[in-house]
């Protein structure tokens, strides 16, 4: 989830997250453009940006600490089922909470030197069993 998206001039740069880079050209509101080769379009809206892909995969971007040339993930949807991730950033632009469409939470605290330092995960649900050979309440004898 590496993805960050620079605005400057007349020009937007989103680095993926595989490394490789996509160039558009920066938006009003309200606007679109479609990158052919990479297949992705990217939008804008009262929001701020979006990037939707071939895959069916939309990224939301927000400005890091009001930084138009800086602009950080804040949540990967799937289109089609709108399961998605959040992610949610302190204000030194670190990355500090991850919620997922469940609403389990992932929280990482940093060193002073800016290393991560923990990783607090959700609890794990304990195991449910049933007992499927037991007829029950609702079932009607046929």
């Amino acid at each position: 989830y590496d993805v960050e998206l620079c605005e400057e001039d007349n020009a937007v740069a989103v680095r993926m997250a595989d490394g490789r880079g996509v160039a558009f050209p920066a938006l009003d509101i309200n606007e679109n453009a479609f990158n052919r080769l990479e297949r992705m379009t990217l939008f804008r809206d009262e929001q701020g940006y979006g990037l939707d892909t071939a895959e069916k995969q939309r990224y939301r971007f927000t400005p890091s600490n009001g930084r138009r040339d800086k602009q950080l993930l804040t949540s990967l949807t799937q289109i089609t089922s709108g399961l998605g991730i959040q992610f949610f950033y302190d204000d030194h632009a670190r990355l500090s909470r991850i919620v997922d469409s469940g609403q389990r939470q992932i929280h990482l605290t940093y060193t002073p030197d800016n290393r991560i330092h923990k990783i607090f995960l959700p609890e794990q649900e304990p195991n449910v069993t049933r007992d499927h050979t037991k007829p029950s309440l609702n079932q009607r004898d046929v």
